[in-house]
């Protein structure tokens, strides 16, 4: 009796480590679930804030949604290299400079959400007539360097539309000063319907911007894209 006890005993014991052992197993799989989701809704709610800061003008635009039969001579490949977001990690530029209506919008603000989607960079969206003017109405209130400090500071800073409207005087300044900023620090992706050659012209606010600071820009924008509305 006493061995048979003995041998209950361990064989109770063993149920109980094995019951227990169990408990473990499933507490650290539950853990584990939980840890992961709570990762993931971390990371989708630090998504949301990255694309909320963007300030995107057009919500919801994506590659997807790109009609690239429409633009039958756009370079899809570099359209789609674009959103990994290696020229932002190399703090390159980009230009994008085409007529109105051939998508250079559209693909800004795609690729401004793709960066935030798969790398979480911050990255800003400004229509260039609206840019300048923040930028004009900060020094009226003195908050001018904190403003540029802000623009600066970003990864990726989007400027849609360029030479689409006529800017304030000083407009020529405050753009060329905060390229200067960014310069080599930052990536800036600036769209225009107006060709490099003619932003000196026609009183749109860049008058000011001569051949050698645009090139500034020019000497290191990768990719250089240009889109054209012939199809």
């Amino acid at each position: 009796m006493r061995g048979r006890w003995f041998i209950g005993v361990s064989t109770i014991g063993q149920n109980v480590r094995r019951g227990h052992g169990r408990r473990r197993e499933r507490v650290g799989r539950d853990s584990c679930q939980w840890t992961q989701g709570e990762l993931t809704r971390r990371s989708d709610s630090f998504i949301q804030r990255r694309l909320k800061q963007g300030a995107f003008r057009d919500a919801g635009k994506t590659l997807d949604g790109f009609d690239f039969d429409f633009n039958k001579k756009m370079n899809r490949r570099l359209v789609f290299e674009l959103p990994t977001g290696g020229f932002v990690e190399r703090r390159e530029d980009a230009l994008f400079l085409g007529p109105p209506g051939t998508g250079k919008s559209q693909i800004a603000q795609a690729l401004g959400r793709a960066v935030i989607q798969s790398q979480g960079h911050r990255v800003l969206y400004r229509e260039a007539h609206h840019l300048l003017e923040e930028l004009a109405e900060a020094s009226l209130e003195g908050t001018r360097r904190q403003k540029l400090d802000a623009l600066t500071g970003a990864p990726l800073l989007i400027i849609d539309d360029l030479g689409m409207r006529k800017l304030p005087a000083s407009a020529a300044e405050d753009l060329l000063e905060l390229i200067m900023r960014r310069y080599e620090k930052a990536s800036t992706l600036i769209t225009s319907n107006r060709p490099v050659e003619d932003w000196g012209k026609g009183g749109h606010g860049v008058a000011d911007l001569r051949v050698r600071e645009v090139g500034v820009l020019l000497s290191r924008s990768s990719p250089f894209g240009r889109f054209s509305r012939d199809h």
